[in-house]
């Protein structure tokens, strides 16, 4: 499931509560290093889409929830595994962003 309309920290702290595997995808309009990944991204996810819900924030239209997850730069990405933080990758590396999925797909298998 890919979920991008939450503005609010209480709705993102439902999504964590609810759901034993999620990707926060922290991005901007204007960011060229997140419309540089966003393919990478996309595809990435619809490999572990079956095991992990994806939720995208603009961090323009949703700031209570990049405050909350003390976000301090785009495209940063956060996974959630049994309500727990679990791994993060800040940047546009590929090699990190990949890293990233295959260890949160693998601790998502686990539970």
């Amino acid at each position: 499931m890919l979920i991008d309309t939450l503005k609010t920290r209480e709705e993102a702290l439902h999504i964590i509560n609810n759901y034993k595997a999620v990707i926060f995808k922290f991005t901007a309009t204007w960011c060229g290093p997140c419309k540089r990944v966003s393919g990478l991204v996309d595809e990435l996810y619809e490999q572990v889409k079956d095991h992990v819900v994806m939720v995208i924030v603009d961090i323009d239209k949703a700031k209570d929830i990049a405050s909350y997850m003390k976000i301090r730069s785009v495209p940063t990405m956060i996974s959630y595994i049994d309500k727990q933080p679990m791994d993060s990758v800040l940047g546009a590396d590929r090699d990190g962003i990949i890293a990233f999925f295959n260890k949160t797909y693998q601790k998502s298998s686990e539970v």
